[in-house]
């Protein structure tokens, strides 16, 4: 199964939330997890809920929310209105050179580099990477973190959080190869063998540089 429940996306006048489920419970739930972790880079940003809620499910999710504390804006975008201006950012890279990390990283750890990351074993639970992309030859159960430039490629996934510049997948969750990039065609892809994850790979470094 493959799944990332919740995308977040940020923009000039607020951020953009993109839900794939439809029960309104594990929406709100979702964004109670999100709020509390990132609720502080959220501000007063309004929250802009793609596609067609109810009035009765909209205030039932400000509810949810109101109880654990936030008091953010929410506003329900039918399918047919405009979305909210993409904030423009930089998303071309000169050169990607990757360093080999044995793994695991373990929870309460933080990997950071200023280079592209190759993990060879699993990310926990708790564990960050930050790296200008990375690949994970393992399974995903933490936060992983590249620039709008950068890719991110995981083995095996299973309620990992990543993000891409400034638009975050939140329970990324698969048994297959996941290619996540910034790109508005194809930004999550499944992919069903090795073979294919290092083409796509070779693709995507040979068209950013």
């Amino acid at each position: 199964m493959e799944k990332a429940r919740l995308r977040v996306s940020a923009f000039k006048d607020g951020l953009l939330v993109e839900y794939s489920g439809h029960d309104v419970n594990e929406l709100a739930n979702t964004l109670v997890e999100y709020l509390g972790h990132y609720g502080s880079l959220v501000g007063d940003a309004p929250l802009y809920l793609a596609g067609q809620f109810p009035d009765d499910q909209l205030r039932q999710v400000k509810g949810r929310l109101r109880e654990h504390g936030f008091s953010v804006k929410l506003v329900s975008l039918g399918s047919t209105e405009i979305r909210p201006q993409r904030r423009k950012v930089e998303t071309r890279i000169q050169k990607v050179l990757f360093e080999l990390v044995p793994g695991p990283i373990r929870g309460g750890n933080s990997f950071q580099s200023k280079q592209g990351v190759l993990l060879w074993g699993d990310l926990h639970e708790g564990a960050e990477l930050v790296a200008l992309s990375a690949i994970v030859m393992g399974k995903a159960r933490g936060r992983v973190v590249v620039p709008p430039s950068g890719f991110v490629a995981l083995q095996e996934s299973e309620g990992a959080s990543v993000q891409v510049g400034e638009t975050l997948y939140l329970d990324v969750t698969s048994n297959k190869w996941l290619i996540i990039t910034d790109s508005e065609s194809g930004a999550l892809q499944v992919i069903s063998d090795e073979k294919q994850v290092g083409r796509r790979i070779s693709e995507w470094l040979d068209n950013a540089l």
